[in-house]
């Protein structure tokens, strides 16, 4: 990859890492949460290895994330197990993957999880679970 530095000379870069590690990307496809899925969890489980990313949008001044999520997965050649809880709460899993490929998941197609959506009011830990918010008001907090 050549990247071309502004006042200062161009960097080459060579890729040298080892082929026989795998990979998995995702695209995600919203259907009645935002089409490009921005907010959404995904959890992955590879050959006993659990990893978590979330879709992002924006980045900084005049530029854009990719909202693809890309997993390394060392030498697993499959993801046993994938969740997304998307952006509205719906939680769905896809069994299975074969790694080293770019999947499209559009919501709706996956098998609903036994997890609940997040109930009003509750919010969202790191691992994606629900919690009850810390926050009550001034008359709850008086009696």
């Amino acid at each position: 990859m050549a990247i071309a530095n502004v006042n200062d000379r161009p960097d080459l870069y060579r890729l040298t890492g080892d082929p026989s590690h795998h990979w998995i990307e995702l695209k995600l496809v919203g259907t009645t949460s935002n089409r490009d899925a921005i907010g959404a969890r995904v959890h992955i489980v590879a050959a006993g290895t659990e990893q978590w990313q979330e879709v992002r949008g924006g980045g900084s001044y005049l530029s854009q994330n990719d909202l693809r999520v890309h997993f390394g997965l060392a030498g697993a050649t499959v993801v046993d197990r994938l969740d997304v809880r998307w952006p509205n709460g719906r939680d769905e899993h896809w069994d299975h993957l074969p790694a080293d490929k770019l999947h499209t998941l559009h919501e709706g197609t996956g098998t609903s999880s036994a997890l609940q959506p997040a109930v009003a009011g509750a919010i969202m830990d790191r691992h994606g679970r629900a919690g009850q918010s810390s926050k009550f008001s001034a008359r709850e907090a008086r009696q």
